[in-house]
């Protein structure tokens, strides 16, 4: 994920977004539509 951040991950057939914020901490949500969620 160098110079990225965020990271969509499909899991048992499910979207998830993993995001990086600007402290360093990490963030994981469901993401119903990759293509939406990594336009954001």
């Amino acid at each position: 994920m160098q110079g990225e951040k965020q990271a969509i991950i499909l899991h048992a057939d499910k979207r998830y977004s993993l995001t990086i914020t600007r402290r360093g901490k990490l963030i994981l949500t469901s993401a119903e539509n990759a293509k939406e969620t990594a336009s954001k």
